[in-house]
């Protein structure tokens, strides 16, 4: 079945990069926002279908370009200005600064052993495995800068 998800829900045209987690949420970004789309919320006793989260919630204050989604608690974001990592809770963020190649993360994606890929503009690619953020750039046989889009 299909619905059309408009202004009745508060949401504004231009959603980008939706992310539908295994178990069945949904995120996606919208302008410097990310928003959850719980399916089955009213059926769990649960008020809101729709959540979404900000600068005022913790995530980093840029365009959000991509979403990695891994359930409706574990999320990766993408954004102008680094990723951010939430977990139910709050955010943590990461930036050139913690050892990213480079803040402008234009798409993120995840492997089943838990490491995070993050797609830069111009600075290559960044992997984060826990506790630990390594990057590769042409200098380490990249035959390109960055990623402008797609999956890493």
């Amino acid at each position: 079945n299909f619905f059309n998800v408009t202004a009745e829900f508060s949401l504004t045209d231009g959603a980008d990069s939706p992310d539908v987690a295994a178990d069945g949420s949904v995120w996606f970004g919208l302008g410097s926002s990310v928003w959850r789309y719980l399916p089955n919320a009213a059926k769990r006793g649960m008020k809101n279908q729709f959540d979404s989260f900000s600068g005022t919630d913790g995530l980093l204050r840029a365009n959000v370009f991509s979403t990695y989604g891994k359930s409706q608690t574990d999320l990766w974001v993408a954004t102008g200005g680094g990723a951010s990592h939430f977990d139910g809770r709050s955010f943590v963020n990461f930036t050139k600064a913690d050892g990213l190649a480079q803040n402008d993360v234009i798409t993120i994606t995840g492997t089943p052993d838990g490491t995070i890929w993050f797609g830069t503009r111009s600075g290559g690619i960044s992997r984060y495995e826990p506790n630990v953020i390594s990057h590769f750039t042409q200098a380490d046989g990249m035959t390109f800068k960055g990623i402008e889009g797609g999956v890493v």
